[in-house]
């Protein structure tokens, strides 16, 4: 369900390209093109001929502070966004405080009047950009007309993001939907849940903190058995991908193993990202072998390491026993408090299912492990 072209009444045509995870990065009208460049799920800036802009945001939201207009410390003009209660941009301001940008709202966002235009500014609703050629608001997911107040197409999230698949927002007047995926009350009044995991949603997961603490929140036999059932099936897809490029990795503890009831593997053992182990691994060594690093970077659950035997253990990206799919929270090492969706611990590294990691076994021995692998290192 992606826009990727359009023919206007004129002869004027338009046509747009995505990135693997649904993010537009490039818009040629009429022959002449505009690339986007993304920090996560925000537009940090754009680049056409004789035109380069940055934008920059308050830290962890969509609500944008300034805009650099040109390319260069010589050249980039800073102006200052005037924003409203919902972060909507109401004036843009230059260096000397003088208004070089003014406009008037409709409820569901379509300019009411411009009242000056000396510089143009197409950031709209938080996490919308206007598109001049055709009147729609890019909003990261979907496209959203502000004539209607309704998306173009049904809400990738399906009902997750409200039994109304084309809806906005239940009051444009104090709620807010910068992905194009569920809305969120940004102000002081709303009440907004808190997850048991005590975690801030990343910047470039596709859902807003709401969902994410209510997917934490559920009784683990609750969670929805697809992530993408609140997340993206692009998004789903590219993890799934990137996993099946590269590979997982995972740690063995001693006494899990030895003090375990079961002879094999549970199914769909979590394991991260091969490259982003390297890297914990790696701040593991340069701190001396310090187990904590290892507990904290993994959100491992363990209460002491000491004197444990600890492995890395890497599995080939073309082994046939196994595939990967995004964790739902469902699985034996979804621990509570410790869990959160996305793809990734709470730490940040990536991690996926392993499928097929039932057939591992071990019958409560390292070594048996271990033979089921080429490529392991003892680390402690």
């Amino acid at each position: 369900h992606r826009l990727i072209g359009v023919s206007l009444p004129g002869g004027s045509t338009a046509s747009y390209k995505y990135d693997a995870f649904g993010r537009r990065i490039e818009k040629t009208v009429d022959g002449h093109t505009t690339e986007f460049l993304w920090q996560g799920e925000r537009l940090i800036a754009e680049s056409a001929t004789n035109r380069y802009r940055t934008y920059i945001y308050e830290p962890g939201t969509f609500r944008p502070l300034a805009m650099l207009d040109g390319e260069g410390p010589l050249k980039a003009q800073p102006f200052y966004y005037q924003l409203d209660h919902l972060g909507t941009p109401q004036e843009l301001t230059d260096y000397s405080g003088e208004i070089m940008w003014s406009a008037k709202y409709r409820a569901y966002g379509n300019l009411a009047t411009l009242d000056i235009a000396e510089i143009d500014n197409p950031l709209r609703f938080q996490g919308q950009y206007f598109d001049a050629e055709t009147g729609l608001h890019y909003n990261r997911n979907r496209y959203y007309n502000p004539d209607n107040g309704r998306f173009l197409t049904p809400d990738p999230i399906k009902l997750a993001g409200g039994l109304n698949n084309y809806q906005y927002v239940p009051n444009p007047t104090g709620w807010v939907d910068p992905l194009g995926l569920s809305s969120a009350c940004p102000g002081p009044d709303c009440k907004l849940p808190t997850n048991s995991a005590n975690a801030t949603k990343p910047d470039h997961l596709p859902m807003t903190q709401e969902k994410f603490d209510e997917i934490i929140d559920m009784d683990k036999a609750d969670r929805p058995p697809n992530p993408g059932d609140y997340l993206p099936e692009s998004y789903v897809t590219a993890h799934r991908e990137l996993f099946a490029k590269e590979g997982g990795s995972f740690v063995v503890i001693e006494s899990w193993i030895t003090g375990s009831r079961f002879p094999d593997f549970p199914q769909r053992k979590f394991v991260g990202l091969t490259s982003e182990m390297e890297s914990v691994v790696a701040k593991y060594k340069a701190s001396g072998n310090d187990w904590k690093v290892l507990n904290e970077e993994l959100n491992l659950g363990a209460k002491n390491l000491d004197g444990e035997g600890i492995w890395i253990v890497k599995i080939k990206p073309d082994d046939p026993r196994f595939s990967y799919e995004m964790p739902n929270g469902r699985e034996n090492g979804a621990y509570p408090n410790e869990w959160v969706p996305g793809g990734a611990t709470k730490s940040g590294t990536k991690e996926a299912a392993l499928i097929g990691s039932e057939k591992v076994t071990h019958n409560s021995d390292v070594g048996t492990l271990l033979k089921n692998f080429e490529d392991w290192e003892q680390l402690q």
